[in-house]
């Protein structure tokens, strides 16, 4: 049965460390540099420092809306222990929504960015891994989590609605360049671009069509009729350390935006005795992770129409490595090895999203900002994001800041996070109740950097009034 290749996912899910995602707290300040590119590739332009050497920064993301644990349980300092095991969780039984799961790990190496008046340009390294569930049955989530011996779900007959699972690791080698459009004592506007080349390390997906379906007893799975494929690139047999590094595709990705700025000024990014406002207000739009990666080394796709098997003996299958998987499946579905066998590769696509950022100065220091993140399908394989609108109130001063995110996570689920930057540091999390033990724990969110600024600041036109004038371009 290929769901039960999706056991691992929700046992993962179960028994690890549980992360969450965006950045909320630092990628929309004007202090963010690098990582705000990540958003809106025309930040590069104006930033308050001359030059940033990015260091590492981090950001670590997943969450589930099925299996949990509860409030005031302790889970949190239990798994860094490893104390908890799946017995310790409970699950969200019920038939909507729908269960989903997103995981996001983004390590972002060594870069540089270079900014002025008007223009700039970053170069940045990357290590990415994005991992996105969406519509996965309840009754196949139960039967994951629980085994084939749950009895309530025992000879009822199940049809699957559509639901995917998609899984990309790669590098990323990004290059950002952005320039002033307008500039004026009034209005300034500002467009970049980030370019980035894909090496792709490993991919896995699942796209599941219906199923039609029964467990009569533990023993026995009876398949009527499914339509379902799958595919990976990785190893098929047991993998050494060097396949986790591996490069098994390559592609292309972009993201691009524009950012208005209402009255800046200048001479607010010095020291001086007198605070100012930055700006009245600033819009930015942009479209983020647009791309694609061609998986065309020790990769296959499978794929099962109208297949049916009768399966005894379900409750004891062991799953081992990729090669014995596809073997095992094929000859129950097929009756053939590899009689599923359709492709030997397949692209995968980044988790495309427009943004919306709109950032109020309420005073020198009070910032108040609303962003708002969107998807977009462009192809079946893809890893896709969740949907967020939020609102960050922030107080920011040149040295430091500390920003409290608010957000509506997929459009159902409210989170606090909480965030703090001290020059060439930051550390933060956009959900912060689990770290508290007060709210149930189905994802922690943590990200934090470590950089290099320059103590040269931009020079302010000597013949400017407090109002921001863009060079000549």
């Amino acid at each position: 049965m290929k769901h039960c290749l999706l056991i691992l996912f929700f046992l993962v899910l179960g028994k690890q460390v549980l992360f969450c995602q965006e950045w909320l707290g630092i990628i929309n300040s004007n202090y963010g540099g690098n990582v705000s590119l990540q958003l809106n590739p025309a930040s590069v332009v104006g930033s308050p420092y001359t030059q940033e050497i990015n260091l590492i920064a981090a950001d670590f993301s997943l969450h589930n809306n099925y299996i949990y644990y509860p409030a005031q349980s302790s889970a949190l300092g239990k798994i860094i222990k490893g104390k908890v095991s799946q017995k310790n969780t409970l699950d969200r039984y019920t038939n909507s929504p729908n269960k989903q799961a997103y995981y996001n790990l983004f390590l972002k190496g060594p870069g540089v960015m270079f900014s002025n008046n008007a223009s700039g340009f970053a170069v940045n390294i990357g290590y990415r891994q994005i991992l996105s569930g969406r519509n996965v049955n309840t009754h196949i989530a139960k039967f994951m989590l629980e085994g084939f011996d749950y009895q309530p779900q025992h000879n009822i007959n199940y049809k699957t609605q559509p639901y995917k699972l998609n899984f990309v690791s790669l590098y990323d080698f990004a290059f950002t360049y952005g320039r002033g459009i307008v500039g004026n004592e009034r209005h300034t506007l500002s467009a970049g671009i980030t370019m980035s080349v894909y090496a792709g390390n490993s991919a896995f997906f699942i796209d599941n069509k219906n199923m039609d379906y029964i467990v009569p007893v533990s023993q026995l799975l009876i398949v009527n009729n499914t339509n379902i494929r799958y595919g990976y690139a990785f190893t098929g047999e047991k993998p050494g350390a060097k396949d986790f590094m591996k490069v098994r595709g390559w592609g292309l990705g972009s993201n691009v935006g524009m950012t208005y700025i209402n009255n800046r000024n200048d001479k607010a990014y010095k020291k001086t005795s007198q605070p100012r406002k930055k700006y009245n207000f600033k819009i930015g739009v942009s479209i983020i992770d647009m791309g694609f990666i061609n998986f065309k080394k020790q990769t296959k796709q499978f794929s099962f129409e109208n297949a049916s098997t009768f399966w005894p003996g379900i409750d004891t299958t062991k799953f081992s490595y990729m090669n014995y998987n596809d073997s095992l499946l094929n000859n129950k579905f097929t009756g053939s090895s590899e009689g599923g066998l359709v492709s030997k590769k397949f692209a995968m696509h980044m988790p495309a999203a427009f943004s919306l950022q709109v950032d109020f100065a309420v005073s020198p220091e009070v910032y108040i900002n609303f962003s708002a993140i969107q998807h977009f399908q462009i192809a079946e394989l893809q890893v896709q994001r969740n949907d967020q609108l939020s609102i960050t109130p922030r107080y920011e001063k040149q040295n430091w800041e500390v920003a409290l995110p608010y957000s509506f996570y997929n459009y159902y689920q409210h989170r606090i996070g909480l965030a703090w930057r001290y020059r060439w540091f930051f550390i933060g999390t956009d959900k912060l109740g689990p770290l508290t033990g007060l709210w149930d724990l189905d994802g922690i969110d943590f990200y934090f950097g470590v950089k290099l600024i320059s103590q040269k600041q931009r020079k302010v036109n000597a013949r400017s009034t407090d109002c921001f004038m863009f060079n000549k371009f």
